[in-house]
């Protein structure tokens, strides 16, 4: 054992670094989502700009359209924009159709009213992303206000990486924030669509919630905290339902950890402090939610009230198992799937983690993450069902993503803690790294079946699309896909590094559990 690596994630600057260095690579993965997604190809992308546009100009809410229970708002913004909204009809949710047909964006900046459907939601996101807008009316102007979307859910990804490096027991949680920022967070976090930063801040929640709680049976580091509060005030702040999810996300925190632990930890005034900051955020974005009436959505397919009560939870039900698929990777308006190959290797992953965090786990382990998949798999049911006379069966992957993603944390965390009752240090390392270089397989596969799907359809030749096609996004099918394989694999590598370079650590840890006598064991 070299004793010069021990304990190197203590050193100054290790964080800022572990940090900037895990934000440049998913930015670059969440970029490359952007740049291979035609214009408008995001669920919701046309109007999630025209309200991004209107409120980065001020307009936080439009003048409402309809009765009070509408969520159209009429906004003013240029001409450009305007005219955005029809521009994806000919090949949305017609995944037969290649993207080659739609229409560029055109029109000048003269001020235009537009009808949202999203008017009524939490004005955060939109305000930062809205103002590459401000620039201009070209094209350029749209990739801009993506990116800057890819940036803000990229931050909190890469915070959730660094928290893991720097503050948890072990590295091996780091593959449950891997599994957790699956393909489609990556694919919301690179169009305008509020779900993607939604995913991206509970992520950086769970984690650093998990560490903080779990691993820290007092005096949990103010960095880590800060991050907790950092991320939990930005997810309560962007939809509808967003601090209902952290709400959840609180209880079963507090259910991951015995009540002593959890008060001996509630007697810092610095975790107190963060729980005021949190609880008055989510009281103003409460106030806000009820005042602007988030909640109500719009929908063309409601449901009669002559359909029984036992019919609509059996669709509902149904409905639920396609939530599995969507959480995991399914693009475009909601029309293009992930190859089979993918969604298996995602699906026995996350069970085998379930499953070997419930065999290692003790009964606070097992009591939290069995409510967590409790919650991801009937909240779903009770909200869509309880709406379907009003606006319809509306709910989808997106919607669950806050909450899904919390399972491969909470579950990798607790394997972190408890391996050595069935495994080794190398059988870990070894069982770690098979995990990376699947779920990098299965993202390469997802990708290329998305550009597949844009370029020429879904029923479009396999491979040669790559070379040439009706449509070519940006740089070209090709070298989109060269870059994602090349990225995805430095991130691999970068996190196969990582995990082994904290291994002495873990060594030394064992060996002399003096050098951790602020952690919990166990």
């Amino acid at each position: 054992m070299n004793e010069n690596t021990v304990l190197d994630a203590k050193k100054p600057g290790y964080f800022k670094k572990t940090f900037v260095y895990a934000f440049l690579l998913v930015f670059a993965l969440t970029a490359l989502w952007s740049l291979a997604t035609p214009l408008f190809g995001g669920p919701d992308e046309p109007v999630q700009v025209i309200k991004a546009v209107a409120v980065a100009r001020g307009e936080l809410t439009g003048r409402l359209v309809g009765n009070s229970h509408s969520s159209f708002g009429k906004v003013s913004v240029p001409q450009y924009y305007a005219k955005t909204r029809n521009i994806p009809t000919c090949f949305h949710r017609n995944p037969k159709q290649s993207a080659d047909c739609a229409p560029l964006p055109h029109g000048s900046s003269t001020p235009t009213d537009a009808f949202t459907y999203v008017d009524r939601y939490p004005p955060l996101y939109y305000l930062f992303v809205g103002l590459p807008s401000l620039l201009g009316e070209h094209r350029l102007e749209i990739y801009l206000m993506r990116l800057s979307s890819a940036a803000l859910s990229s931050l909190f990804v890469a915070l959730a990486v660094a928290a893991c490096l720097r503050y948890a027991q072990s590295p091996i949680i780091l593959t449950g924030v891997v599994m957790g920022a699956t393909p489609l967070l990556m694919f919301l976090a690179g169009v305008v669509n509020p779900a993607g930063l939604e995913a991206s801040a509970a992520l950086a929640t769970w984690t650093s919630g998990a560490i903080m709680l779990r691993q820290y049976k007092d005096g949990p580091p103010k960095p880590l905290v800060t991050i907790f509060i950092v991320s939990s005030v930005v997810f309560e702040l962007i939809r509808g339902l967003s601090p209902f999810w952290l709400f959840l996300t609180g209880i079963v925190l507090a259910l991951s950890v015995p009540r002593r632990n959890l008060f001996r930890l509630l007697e810092s005034r610095y975790v107190k402090t963060a729980g005021v900051v949190i609880a008055a955020f989510g009281a103003l974005a409460t106030v806000w939610i009820f005042s602007f009436n988030t909640l109500n959505l719009y929908s063309r397919t409601k449901v009669p009230y002559s359909m029984r009560e036992l019919k609509v939870l059996e669709i509902a039900f149904g409905r639920s198992m396609q939530f599995i698929h969507q959480i995991i990777g399914v693009f475009g308006w909601s029309d293009t799937s992930s190859p089979f190959g993918s969604y298996l290797i995602y699906i026995c992953i996350i069970i085998s983690l379930i499953i070997l965090a419930l065999f290692l786990g003790d009964r606070h382990d097992i009591y939290s993450l069995s409510a967590l998949i409790a919650t991801a798999v009937i909240m779903p049911i009770i909200i869509s069902s309880s709406q379907v006379h009003q606006i319809g069966f509306v709910w989808s992957g997106r919607d669950s993503l806050p909450v899904a993603v919390g399972i491969p944390v909470l579950s990798a965390e607790t394997i972190s803690r408890n391996y050595q009752k069935l495994f080794t240090l190398k059988q870990v390392e070894k069982l770690s790294f098979f995990v990376l270089w699947c779920v990098l397989i299965a993202r390469v596969f997802s990708y290329m079946e998305s550009l597949r799907r844009n370029a020429v359809g879904t029923l479009g030749p396999d491979f040669s699309f790559l070379i040439h096609a009706p449509f070519n996004p940006t740089i070209g099918n090709f070298r989109l896909l060269l870059l994602e394989i090349l990225v995805l694999s430095a991130a691999v590598l970068s996190v196969k590094r990582a995990i082994r370079h904290r291994m002495p650590e873990l060594n030394l840890s064992q060996e002399d559990p003096g050098t951790e006598t602020e952690k919990i064991n166990g």
